[in-house]
């Protein structure tokens, strides 16, 4: 079958309307939806590490809270304390590795014509490595974790009384810890992070994985600063396909709406191009999901 001409027209059966376009329309429709799936991709991944990052901290509180309740704890609940502590670092790590290693080329297909914001793209995630001990530690774990042992070796429990309310409370938290010895009898944790580290007087694991999301969270930021202009272009080319159909069948609804290769018998000729539906609202429900996250590493929980 070869392709006559082009149309906006629904994609369900008894819908008879139809609105001539053409080859460049097709093109820049569909160019647009290729490049807002890769937006829509790059927010789910920023999701994906967001939300393992709040089941880490909540897999914290709930052994605190188990604390607080129980008041005791043996050796086994400890391990698997330390355990599950252990797997949701692990998942946020791989979760942010994925978001990290996929994101040049997420960013290649959006803004390939525009060099600038691609290596703003590409720099932001080493600039947060050479600005941030946070950040160097986190990937020297992740590499740890991948081939040596858990990034958690161990968990404190802390009861204390607070004398500075009344009445006085009790109050409980659970810290995880990494233990440098063990990182330093594995000969591939990377020696400047571990040097790093060793200076400092406490490792405190909950500050740094919060100031680590930080990072991730300014370096997608990057990314939608420069992606912005692209979006706000391709939305506007779907919003005017598909008002050119509206404004001639004005009593139609939009669903199922396309641009649409069709042969000399007006028959199907090609792949459609979906222009009209949820996935503007979704990309807006993403990115006001998560917002960037400034000054996270000082934020706390009291509960």
């Amino acid at each position: 079958m070869s392709i006559r001409r082009y149309v906006i027209c629904k994609m369900v059966i008894g819908s008879p309307a139809r609105v001539a376009s053409d080859e460049r329309e097709y093109v820049a429709c569909s160019a647009a939806i290729d490049g807002l799936q890769h937006i829509c991709d790059v927010e789910e991944k920023y999701e994906n590490v967001i939300e393992n990052y709040i089941e880490w901290e909540s897999v914290i509180s709930q052994h605190a809270v188990e604390q607080m309740v129980s008041f005791s704890i043996d050796y086994n609940d400890y391990q698997d304390s330390r355990k599950a502590i252990a797997r949701k670092l692990l998942n946020l790590s791989a979760s942010t590795r994925l978001f990290l290693d996929s994101l040049p080329r997420h960013a290649n297909n959006i803004i390939h014509d525009d060099q600038t914001a691609l290596k703003q793209i590409k720099d932001a995630p080493s600039v947060q490595y050479d600005t941030r001990l946070s950040y160097r530690l986190m990937e020297a774990l992740r590499n740890y974790s991948q081939h040596a042992a858990l990034p958690i070796h161990g968990v404190t429990v802390h009861a204390f009384r607070n004398m500075n309310v009344e009445p006085n409370t009790l109050n409980f938290s659970v810290w995880p810890i990494i233990n440098l010895e063990q990182l330093a009898e594995d000969g591939d944790f990377k020696k400047s992070v571990l040097k790093e580290i060793s200076a400092m007087e406490k490792v405190e694991m909950k500050p740094m994985v919060r100031e680590y999301i930080e990072s991730i969270s300014a370096i997608h930021n990057t990314f939608r600063t420069a992606t912005s202009a692209k979006t706000k272009t391709w939305l506007e080319q779907l919003h005017s396909s598909t008002e050119k159909f509206a404004s001639e069948f004005p009593d139609e609804d939009t669903l199922g709406l396309a641009v649409l290769p069709i042969d000399d018998r007006g028959l199907k000729a090609g792949e459609e191009v979906y222009i009209a539906g949820p996935m503007e609202d979704y990309l807006e429900h993403m990115q006001k999901k998560y917002s960037t996250m400034v000054n996270f590493a000082k934020r706390r929980i009291d509960f």
